[in-house]
């Protein structure tokens, strides 16, 4: 596993799907082997697997994804599988079809910006990213449409991990992420000129 290049998804608590050259294997990871992941992962995978980890672990499961019970099951997960999404796709959380021709980058914005064109897009409109993730496509959709982002992510840790890109990539003045449930918008009606969810 030294030549691991990136993690492509996770199976179930200790097996995960990654890509080795041009190859997807499975790999078992142990609980010490959080620890080379950026962020609050090892803590993170840690408490959930002890958390969900019990022969209860569906009944608890189950209970927490009711419709009244709060939404900490989504929250959790997202807490401990962000840092590997960025790990293995980078900060736009979805798939795109590869050409012959073209880098996975280049697939990747090709297919957010085919969104932006499909949506009309036009400089100054301000569209709601639904489910925005670490905001990769909100920021990509932004620059190229010249038009205003607000991303909205369930988890804290999405939201800080976006707002600090962000900031590093100088587009927080188009590109705004918030934490909020996209079951319960906080927009006013009528506020957006479009929303858009990529796989969300």
């Amino acid at each position: 596993q030294n030549n691991l290049e990136c993690l492509v998804g996770i199976i179930d608590k200790f097996h995960f799907l990654c890509r080795d050259g041009p190859n997807l294997t499975m790999s078992v990871f142990r609980l010490g082997e959080f620890e080379k992941f950026s962020g609050n992962t090892a803590g993170v995978a840690k408490e959930y697997l002890a958390h969900y980890g019990s022969e209860d672990e569906t009944k608890k499961r189950n209970q927490l994804s009711e419709k009244s019970a709060p939404k900490s099951f989504v929250d959790q997960y997202y807490n401990l599988a962000t840092d590997f999404y960025e790990y293995g796709w980078g900060d736009s959380f979805h798939f795109a079809c590869l050409r012959d021709d073209e880098t996975w980058e280049a697939s990747m914005r090709r297919h957010e910006y085919y969104l932006a064109l499909r949506m009309l897009l036009k400089p100054g409109d301000h569209v709601a990213d639904i489910g925005c993730g670490v905001g990769g496509p909100a920021r990509s959709i932004s620059r190229f449409a010249n038009c205003k982002v607000t991303g909205v992510t369930i988890n804290a840790y999405q939201v800080e991990r976006a707002r600090r890109i962000n900031q590093e990539r100088k587009c927080d003045d188009i590109c705004n992420i918030i934490q909020g449930d996209f079951m319960a918008l906080p927009f006013s009606e009528n506020s957006m000129d479009g929303v858009y969810a990529v796989e969300s």
